[in-house]
């Protein structure tokens, strides 16, 4: 983690991820002197106390918050809980700039951590300013353009529906968007779930308009990749990929960041 701090990288970053950290389950990400902390287990949970001393006493942050109201610890039967638990913060409101560009998140309300992969996604809106409708799934609307973006954007959350309810909701619809942002779900490639994860794409990309973009971060771009393509194909649509780019390092390599034109 000191190295990572020392490394000219900004006053934004992720020092521990759960997947190539060396504390499994383990999700800690700092913004200029206020740091976030997730644990996705009942085993990483013990640990909290014992990571708040060390950044206490090696790092003097101003507030560590613990953010641990998420959709795996909901599955898994944990607590949920998000708090101050070192320190205080001057607002509720985190204003994180990449690029000249400004982007604001609310620790009180926002259940997920600042997205710090999306990059590219946030790029591709600040290129794509005349983007007005705009549909996200799973990705929160602050990772992907400022509170004060001219935007009408509609946000769906399998935290509260299930992938059949999200499917149902994007089909009564009659809104098409310039743009559907979604990350990809969880629900694993198999012959018992291929109809149902069928159907939602299928009515996401009935949701955009012609020439208009899909984004998704992809926890299995391959099978996603597959599944859209016969998609496409099935509803007589063509779709082409714009981008196709590998998760930034320190994070999933199998994950990618793709935007595709339909």
């Amino acid at each position: 983690m000191a190295l990572k701090e020392a490394e000219n990288r900004g006053d934004c970053l992720r020092l521990i991820d759960d997947y190539h950290g060396s504390l499994p389950q383990v999700i800690i990400e700092k913004y200029h002197d206020v740091y976030l902390l997730r644990t996705l287990s009942s085993g990483a949970d013990l640990l909290i106390p014992y990571i708040v001393k060390i950044f206490e006493d090696h790092f003097q942050p101003s507030a560590i918050v613990l953010k641990n109201h998420c959709q795996i610890r909901l599955k898994r039967n944990l607590i949920l809980n998000d708090g101050i638990v070192s320190g205080m913060l001057n607002s509720d409101l985190l204003q994180i700039k990449e690029n000249d560009t400004v982007y604001t998140y609310n620790v009180s309300t926002e259940t997920k951590l600042f997205n710090l992969h999306l990059v590219n996604f946030r790029k591709f809106f600040r290129d794509n300013n005349h983007y007005k409708e705009v549909l996200t799934i799973d990705i929160n609307q602050s990772d992907l353009y400022p509170s004060d973006a001219a935007l009408n954007c509609q946000f769906i959350s399998s935290e509260k529906l299930n992938l059949i309810e999200i499917t149902d909701h994007l089909r009564r619809s009659e809104n098409l968007f310039d743009a559907v942002a979604l990350k990809t779900p969880t629900l694993p490639f198999t012959e018992k779930n291929k109809t149902a994860l069928f159907h939602f794409y299928h009515a996401a990309l009935s949701s955009v308009k012609i020439q208009g973009t899909i984004l998704i971060d992809a926890q299995n771009w391959q099978s996603t990749k597959d599944l859209i393509q016969f998609v496409a194909k099935k509803s007589k649509k063509e779709i082409r990929i714009i981008k196709s780019e590998a998760y930034p390092q320190g994070f999933h390599s199998k994950n990618r960041l793709v935007i595709l034109e339909v």
